[in-house]
């Protein structure tokens, strides 16, 4: 994939429908994307399909990206990640429960798994090994060979078993009825004292004595192994038991059903057919946990390899901001992390400040990769506002003295207006939106005030005088309105609605109606030209939205009760309506519109009548997309159409 990101190559995401994005990587950049926008689907796109070109730090990595021990913090890319999966695949193995299996078929040593299953004494060390190779196809053709029922005696008597086994493979030809027929002869005219075989001449002591051994080993070995099985099972006969030991016998002889592999997995099933399955979704976990693993172990290296090109920089910041010794800045080849030894236990520390450390690790890391780009999401999300504008300095340095392209996804518009003060020119601002599924990826060009502050509602007004968009010149006198007013003055009743109301001023004639009309007539798939139209758009309607509801409220009560609600607050005709403590309610309009659903909605359409309450006027429009906007107003509208 490319540096230069169009929409085409956003196309993966189904659900959204990329209609102007223009995303150039190799430019250092700041989207601020208000909530709802689809900045997450975004950022997750872009690094599955980038891959190693391109670094990707966001919130999520800092909670991966540290552990914390007392005073000492270890940083290191999905370090948290990387352990969280050990010990996942650790309770995997507990639960595999080879160490438990072998316990109770009495295989506690290396030497009695030997004896047992020569070629798998050392499966305990090599358990992670034996349980991703597990197949529990091997459980099943033992116990189509050995009865379930038989596993313990199998296992606890595998090496007298196996003896006899060999002993009848030794003889298994003197079985044979011309073999039986020529031993007959051979009998009847060798002595006791014959030492070579009259046929070929080989020289053997004692042939007959040879013989005679074999077979009474063999009887001795089966009569050993018929004694111990009858021990454990006295409720059968001696002939059933005769039967059972030759079975046993005969299965040891089939490799492809009693191999070492067979055993082990008949032990591991605790002598269960059933368990096989189990067993198997065990090892399917544990095989997809290494693969895993092996990815965030080769991620940890990666990242500390570049972390040591900067090992000077990573001290002096650490020294610098938290009063840290040198000497406790250690690089820790073995984990592949940095760990730090804070001047105080690190739970003390807020988590603004423990993301800033990470932060900072990972910025360095980037400086000394090879990859191409870095993307950031939400860099100031948890950040006070002073170490707010710590990170944007280390971005706005590593920008300007690395020259390696920065793209910041921000929430926050201040990260614009912080970048900006800074240094001017250092990064390009755009806006990314979102109307029904469309998005739209705009410039932001908006000059910079005297004041240094390039981004306010103020300011979005002010550029505004200068749009030839008729929608935002519609507006601009409504919104001058609203911010210069002082207090409870006449002209607030421009922005409520009693009834119908008309002002005369410098701004021109303003109605409430407009107010209404502007929401009764919304396109929700209207999208404005530019980033200030956009925005103008989104303050308007927050506007309009309240003096609409509080219309549609009079309209649902009769003539008698809406002249007792003249003159109050859009909380006290709520109260009015939906009276509390279980009055009857005075509302004869849409059944789905009542207190508790007003109520939930009362914040957020009185947000522009409390400007000065708040850190920046409209600061709640401007912080939702236009798609959220748009589902609100159509809620709205929902409601109190309703019949």
């Amino acid at each position: 994939m490319e540096l230069i990101i169009h929409n085409d190559q956003m196309a993966d995401i189904d659900y959204l429908d990329f209609q102007r994005f223009d995303l150039d990587l190799t430019e250092s950049s700041i989207i601020w994307a208000p909530n709802g926008v689809g900045k997450t689907s975004i950022y997750k796109h872009l690094k599955t399909k980038l891959g190693n070109q391109v670094t990707f730090v966001d919130c999520e990595d800092y909670k991966s990206s540290i552990l914390k021990t007392k005073k000492n913090i270890t940083i290191g890319a999905d370090i948290a990640s990387l352990q969280e999966a050990k010990e996942k695949r650790a309770e995997l193995v507990e639960k595999f429960d080879l160490t438990g299996a072998l316990k109770q078929y009495n295989l506690t040593s290396a030497k009695k798994i030997e004896e047992v299953i020569p070629s798998k004494k050392n499966c305990r060390k090599e358990q992670i090994s034996l349980i991703e190779n597990y197949n529990p196809d091997t459980v099943k053709e033992f116990f189509s060979a050995v009865r379930p029922e038989d596993t313990a005696f199998y296992v606890a008597n595998a090496s007298t078993i196996k003896k006899a086994t060999l002993l009848a493979d030794e003889i298994t030809e003197i079985k044979n009825g011309v073999i039986q027929e020529a031993m007959a002869r051979l009998n009847s005219i060798l002595d006791d004292s014959d030492d070579s075989c009259p046929i070929c001449g080989t020289k053997i002591d004692g042939i007959k004595e040879h013989i005679r051994k074999r077979k009474e080993s063999l009887s001795t070995t089966k009569s050993t192994l018929l004694t111990e099985y009858q021990r454990r099972h006295p409720e059968i006969s001696l002939e059933q038991a005769v039967e059972r030991i030759d079975s046993l016998i005969e299965a040891s002889r089939d490799e492809t059903k009693t191999s070492d592999d067979h055993v082990l997995a008949a032990i591991l099933s605790h002598g269960n057919e059933s368990r096989a399955d189990e067993l198997d979704a065990i090892a399917k976990e544990v095989k997809s946990l290494n693969k895993e693993i092996m990815k965030l172990e080769e991620k940890r290296d990666s990242f500390f390899h570049a972390l040591e090109d900067r090992s000077d920089q990573i001290k002096d910041f650490f020294c610098t901001k938290y009063d840290v010794d040198p000497k406790n800045v250690k690089f820790l080849k073995e984990q592949g992390a940095v760990e730090v030894t804070l001047p105080r236990n690190a739970e003390t520390y807020s988590t603004g400040e423990i993301n800033l450390m990470v932060l900072i690790v990972g910025i360095n890391a980037y400086i000394a990769n090879d990859s191409k780009a870095l993307i950031i999401d939400d860099p100031l999300s948890s950040f006070d506002l002073a170490n707010q504008y710590v990170i944007m300095f280390e971005l706005v340095k590593m920008v300007r003295e690395e020259n390696r392209p920065i793209t910041v996804l921000t929430h926050n518009m201040n990260c614009i207006n912080i970048a900006d003060s800074q240094a001017i020119g250092t990064f390009q601002y755009q806006y990314l939106e979102r109307v029904g599924k469309s998005i739209f990826l705009t410039d932001i060009n908006v000059p910079r005030t005297s004041e240094g502050r390039r981004l306010s509602p103020e300011v979005f007004i002010r550029q505004a005088e200068s749009s030839t968009n008729q929608a935002t010149a519609a507006a601009l006198p409504y919104l001058h309105e609203i911010t210069e007013r002082k207090g409870d003055s006449e002209e607030s009743q421009l922005f409520h609605y009693d009834s119908a109301f008309e002002l005369t001023g410098v701004h021109g004639t303003l109605t409430n109606q407009y107010l209404v009309d502007l929401i009764d007539q919304k396109n929700d798939q209207e999208i404005q030209p530019t980033f200030i139209d956009m925005c103008i758009e989104k303050m308007i309607l927050f506007v309009a939205l309240r003096v609409w509801v509080e219309k549609r409220l009079m309209e649902g009560v009769t003539e008698d009760e809406s002249k007792n609600l003249q003159g109050k607050l859009l909380g006290e005709k709520i109260n009015y309506i939906f009276p509390r403590g279980g009055k009857p309610s005075r509302w004869n309009g849409s059944p789905a519109v009542n207190r508790s659903f007003l109520c939930s909605k009362k914040t957020m359409m009185n947000q522009h009548a409390h400007l000065t309450a708040q850190s920046m006027p409209f600061e709640f429009a401007l912080n939702l997309s236009r798609a959220d906007i748009d589902a609100e107003i159509q809620e709205f509208k929902t409601k109190f159409a309703c019949n």
